[in-house]
């Protein structure tokens, strides 16, 4: 979650200091053009790209495509969520996440401390806003009808507070009466004008979706840099409106100054007042009467392609990718690196929402797909309108929800499945999504499907290990003691993990000491081998899985267990 966060904010950070650039560009020009970039700006920080590529992924025609895979990511990740969490008694495979206790749990704390911290700045921020809106509501009960001939009513207040338009349904302007009586009707026309710019600007709506988004990223600066540029280029906007309608500069300025002089300024969201914002330099721009340059197509032409890189084009790229997302997933033969393991986690955690999808159309994904070198076998079928899948020796199913036309995910893990389908409508195979990595699990008929799960019993009875995984255990255990994991020893992504978690298991063997014997204990209800390693301080439970058929280990973790 810190990791979506932290790629969110710079993502927002970049389109802000675009958003800076092109007001630079356009600052011969309105400042209501400018007010409407620094806007898009803070809505860019409500909208991760993530989500204009997921909706670009949705609206994607479906392709038909068969896809075959060579490669498998280890299996112990599959096993413990395609099998492990449907069958009773499976404890031995909670190794699979065993050599990360600690961490995990200080991290878990760490980001549970933050997001406390988080929700109280929120609740703060939101309680003292909703103090000062109840404030001013009392104002407003309180005050009386100025006869003035308005597009919205008028209220006189006996308090000192700077003339403001106040409300976002039902809107009122509020003016001290003290004002009433210093300026003249020219002058008091002219304030008032300028309130009713903000009236049709609408700036009290999409200010209040700033300060939504000042509540949830409190603590990030450059969103309270942003609002300041938002007041700033507003009431800029608001006096480029009065003066194109025809109010004379001098006594308009003057006029500002003798509400500054002798009343105090809103100074936040909920009112926007004549006032407010770097006075000394919208007076400056007031009396400069230097004229409003129209946008020109160039410039228009370059806002456009602006658009169209930071919200067109990540749309664009979800809708393309989309269709290759399965192929990618289901055909790499090529060593996937930690790197890739940890964007994949990023995308595997993200929220996701069941979306509507017809019962009867899920029946072309029903059927048994193989895990490799597992004999395990997962079975994914409907039951009514629900979706379900269930692992060889299950207990119960686990529903999935819809997420694309061909992709399915569990609400108790970050884990997915997507499906492969063939030219005649059937899924061909499916792909599980689980701790950064992609395993292809290739579609078989029932009677093989009943094969399987026969010799899987049958060596579970037999209580046997799968030739060779003591031998590989040990020769894993020998480089990870020496600082290193063998990659030669391992499937490709299996190796990729390793080197992962290579810092971890290297001070975790430095405390346990040398190996002094490894004794098979049993055969998983999952299938894979379960060894008990004995140390010069201490215990420690290996899982290892059978065999690839080029004699690599697909499948390797461990619990430890001190004297």
């Amino acid at each position: 979650m810190t990791f979506m966060i932290l790629n969110h904010l710079w993502q927002s950070t970049l389109c802000l200091g675009i958003a800076a650039a092109l007001t630079l560009l356009l600052r011969p020009n309105g400042a209501a053009v400018r007010y409407r970039i620094w806007l898009a700006a803070s809505v860019k920080f409500l909208v991760p790209f993530a989500a204009i590529v997921w909706l670009g992924h949705a609206l994607a025609p479906v392709r038909v495509t068969t896809i075959r895979s060579a490669a498998m990511p280890p299996a112990a990740f599959a096993a413990q969520w395609v099998a492990a969490p449907f069958t009773a008694g499976a404890q031995p495979l909670q190794a699979t996440t065993a050599p990360w206790p600690t961490a995990a749990r200080i991290a878990l704390s760490a980001g549970q401390a933050a997001a406390v911290v988080w929700a109280l700045g929120v609740l703060l921020l939101a309680g003292h806003w909703w103090l000062r809106w109840r404030r001013l509501r009392r104002l407003v009960d309180e005050a009386r009808p100025l006869p003035f001939d308005a597009a919205v009513p008028i209220r006189m207040t006996a308090t000192s507070l700077e003339p403001g338009l106040m409300g976002i349904l039902r809107p009122v302007l509020l003016v001290p009466a003290q004002l009433v009586e210093r300026l003249s009707r020219r002058e008091l026309d002219s304030i008032i004008a300028h309130e009713l710019a903000h009236l049709r600007r609408r700036d009290n709506l999409t200010f209040a979706v700033h300060m939504l988004i000042e509540a949830l990223f409190w603590f990030y600066p450059p969103i309270w840099w942003l609002g300041r540029r938002l007041l700033l280029e507003r009431e800029r906007a608001c006096d480029e409106a009065v003066l194109s309608a025809g109010h004379d500069a001098q006594m308009y300025g003057e006029s500002i100054l003798k509400v500054c002089r002798f009343h105090l300024p809103a100074s936040h969201g909920w009112v926007a007042g004549a006032a407010g914002s770097d006075l000394k330099t919208r007076i400056a721009a007031i009396l400069s009467g230097a004229p409003v340059t129209r946008v020109t197509a160039a410039k228009r032409a370059l806002l456009v392609m602006t658009l169209a890189a930071v919200a067109i084009v990540p749309l664009l790229f979800g809708m393309l990718s989309a269709p290759a997302a399965a192929a990618q997933a289901a055909s790499s033969t090529s060593t996937v690196t930690p790197q890739e393991i940890l964007q994949r986690r990023y995308e595997q955690a993200r929220p996701r929402t069941a979306i509507p999808f017809k019962p009867s159309d899920f029946d072309k994904f029903a059927g048994y797909y193989l895990v490799p070198d597992m004999d395990q076998v997962l079975h994914v079928y409907r039951q009514g309108d629900d979706f379900v899948m269930q692992g060889s020796l299950s207990v119960a199913p686990v529903e999935i929800y819809p997420d694309s036309p061909t992709e399915f995910f569990v609400k108790v893990a970050p884990l997915q499945i997507s499906f492969n389908v063939g030219q005649g409508g059937q899924a061909t195979s499916l792909v599980v999504h689980n701790g950064g990595l992609l395993q292809t699990l290739e579609r078989i008929s029932a009677d093989k499907a009943r094969q399987v799960q026969a010799a899987l019993q049958e060596r579970i009875k037999q209580d046997k290990p799968s030739p060779g995984t003591e031998a590989a255990a040990r020769r894993i255990i020998d480089t990870q003691e020496a600082g290193h994991a063998d990659s030669s020893l391992m499937t490709p992504n299996l190796a990729a993990m390793a080197q992962l978690q290579n810092s971890i298991m290297q001070r975790m063997y430095q405390s346990l000491g040398p190996l002094q014997s490894l004794k098979f204990d049993k055969v998983a209800p999952t299938g894979l081998d379960i060894y008990d390693a004995t140390f010069a301080h201490g215990n420690m439970q290996v899982v290892v899985g059978p065999l690839t058929s080029d004699g690599k280990v697909s499948a390797f973790a461990v619990t430890r267990q001190l004297f």
